[in-house]
């Protein structure tokens, strides 16, 4: 009887664990769908969890993947023809909730903010299509529980924004309950061929990095657009495809920025070319160039200024901010190899002989793998891996060179970001991150660990350390002064079921010598669960 008491225990433990661990949340949704061969369903959702898809584009949005890469089947509750040019469809409402201990964890969830304790948000909407038009109505609503935490000293943004420089990069959204209304993946747009152009509010990520994109991520709300170019890639002569798209938005401070009401609202512009030649399809190039100024600053050439090399000027301390970055994919999809990476670099080049005196100025890098290790119809096992640095290189010491992402010496103080977020890489400036994953597929399962380190802003570490030596003279780690590291340990999983998608995350999130100084770990714990409906 004891045995049998036992293994009934037993087994009532390992169906709460099922159930407990589960797949970690998607910016872009990981929804339910009905397929024949489910090992391409779970395949085609973790396209979209890890934002990277065959073919490879460098322009990527929700709108690509879903006109693009034929994904309505695994986005969509029920398509519906209202006549024999224009259809509804509906896609499938989503759920979400998670739940952090003692820190923020909020890594390329889009708009939402996911900080110290119980966070929702919750998803619907739908699209309507003809030939040439479609409008698409998909925002989103989010709460933060947003417990109390202490946050390294700030002077701006109301004392909750950076500690080192004036921009607005929250530490955390004000000393109460937060909550936002967001337009989330909203957009209209009109196509004729292989041609585009549209307003939306959709995140835009720029290259093929699956934790860390430079320029442009998934890391805070999609900022409103108007975007034109190809729809993915097109034929150039017999020499490749080709991919562009070009770009105004407007940037906006979150309401804990200053009082001040002349400064609320950035411009951003830029350009994306993507090329594939056709003697080696597996190789995409990319090369983006963004362009970003306080929007009362605006005049009529930057109308243009999203056109590479129209604007030369590559000062620190001037009013505007202009980034590039060099792409590549290398996808061998018939034996599970991918090789990727983004070479980037801030305050652009003045000119080419800037360039091949200095190329390292103000550079940063992300470059990662996937492999495939074992596959089979219904099972696959992958390992992937991706490195990040962000710090600013030596040159800093010979010419004027603002850490990534904050531009306060141009006397625009909003920096590189939207509503509080950052708009390129999760980490954020003067960072390196190293992260690695093993996942596993099998049938209406899917199961990863994976884990990473993050190195918190060495550039205002050196600065710490600097004046430290300036002060005392001694050249070496204080008793209070330490670098700020965060590891992220996690299991991720997903399991479908009839008309459920269930996913969900299970981490332990240590920071270690938070502030900058020593002091004890803080062992964050972070716990999510999605769920998403099919219709029909």
């Amino acid at each position: 009887m004891i045995v049998i008491r036992n293994n009934i225990i037993y087994s009532i433990k390992m169906k709460i664990i099922k159930i407990i661990i589960i797949l970690k949340i998607c910016t872009l949704g990981l929804l339910i769908f009905a397929e024949n061969n489910i090992q391409s369903t779970i395949k085609n959702q973790l396209i979209l969890y890890e934002n990277t898809s065959v073919p490879q584009h460098v322009f990527n949005t929700f709108s690509n993947e879903v006109i693009l890469l034929n994904q309505f089947s695994t986005l969509i509750s029920a398509n519906y023809d209202l006549s024999e040019k224009l259809s509804i469809i509906i896609y499938n409402p989503e759920i979400f909730i998670s739940l952090n201990t003692l820190r923020p964890f909020s890594y390329n969830d889009g708009a939402m903010w996911q900080g110290r304790g119980i966070n929702t948000k919750t998803t619907i909407g739908f699209e309507l299509r003809s030939p040439r038009i479609s409008f698409r109505l998909y925002p989103n609503f989010w709460m933060a529980q947003n417990a109390d935490i202490d946050i390294i000293s700030a002077e701006s943004s109301s004392g909750y924004g950076d500690y080192w420089k004036i921009y607005d990069h929250l530490q955390r959204y004000g000393d109460s309950e937060y909550s936002e209304f967001n337009w989330g993946k909203s957009d209209i747009r009109f196509h004729y061929n292989n041609l585009t152009i549209g307003i939306s509010n959709e995140n835009i990520t720029l290259g093929p990095g699956v934790k860390n994109n430079i320029i442009l991520g998934s890391q805070g709300s999609g900022f409103p657009h108007i975007d034109f170019g190809t729809i993915g890639l097109i034929p150039i002569l017999n020499i490749g495809i080709f991919e562009y798209r070009g770009v105004y938005g407007i940037l906006e401070e979150s309401e804990f920025f200053d009082d001040d009401n002349s400064n609320n609202y950035g411009w951003i512009s830029g350009s994306t070319f993507g090329f594939s030649p056709n003697n080696l399809k597996a190789l995409t190039l990319g090369f983006n160039y963004y362009y970003t100024k306080p929007l009362e600053s605006l005049d009529k050439l930057d109308s243009v200024r999203l056109i590479p090399g129209l604007d030369k000027s590559n000062s620190a301390i001037d009013l505007k901010d202009v980034m590039v970055s060099a792409t590549f994919n290398l996808d061998y999809d018939s034996v599970g190899f991918k090789l990727y990476g983004e070479l980037a670099r801030n305050d652009a080049f003045g000119s080419m002989n800037d360039l091949w005196r200095q190329p390292e100025h103000t550079s940063a890098y992300t470059i990662g793998f996937s492999q495939s290790i074992y596959k089979t119809v219904n099972c696959s096992l992958s390992l992937a891996g991706e490195l990040t640095n962000l710090e600013q290189t030596r040159t800093q010491e010979l010419r004027a060179a603002g850490p990534w992402y904050r531009h306060d010496w141009a006397g625009w103080e909003q920096g590189y970001s939207n509503k509080g977020q950052l708009l390129g890489s999760t980490i954020g400036p003067g960072s390196n991150s190293q992260w690695i994953k093993l996942q596993y597929i099998k049938n209406k399962k899917m199961l990863s660990i994976s884990f990473q380190r993050i190195a918190h802003d060495k550039d205002y570490y050196y600065k710490l350390f600097k004046e430290q030596f300036s002060e005392t003279g001694i050249l070496k780690e204080g008793d209070t002064l330490r670098q700020y590291t965060e590891a992220i340990i996690s299991i991720d999983a997903m399991y479908l079921i009839k008309n459920y998608s269930i996913y969900g995350q299970i981490a332990y999130n240590p920071h270690m010598y938070y502030a900058f100084k020593n002091v004890p770990t803080i062992n964050n714990i972070h716990l999510e669960l999605g769920i998403s409906y099919n219709l029909n």
